[in-house]
């Protein structure tokens, strides 16, 4: 956010950033595992599927970053994100979070 030392990462990498965290803390590509009570979290149209690491439901989380685990199972790009959901820090945030997820 803009209230820490380095307020200028809010925009448009923290999201990104703070989803690696959580990802990597948790060892767990889905963010927010359970936010969605009834199904997967669809991903700017690009819906999660797959199975999570236990061999459950697909991401039920806000966002997956594991592209493999998305409908288009394609890297999501700069292009893609301004021309699927208008260049939104949170559809951003995939760019970043999806090249540093898969080199892990």
């Amino acid at each position: 956010d803009a209230n820490d030392v380095a307020g200028g990462i809010a925009s448009p990498s923290g999201e990104g950033i703070a989803d690696l965290y959580s990802a990597l803390r948790l060892n767990d590509s889905c963010i927010g595992r359970g936010f969605y009570l009834n199904g997967p979290c669809n991903g700017y149209s690009n819906a999660c599927i797959g199975t999570d690491l236990n061999g459950g439901m697909a991401c039920t989380g806000v966002r997956e970053i594991d592209y493999l685990n998305k409908a288009r199972g394609l890297p999501s790009t700069l292009t893609w994100a301004l021309s699927n959901c208008g260049g939104g820090v949170h559809c951003l945030g995939y760019v970043y979070s999806e090249a540093v997820w898969k080199l892990y």
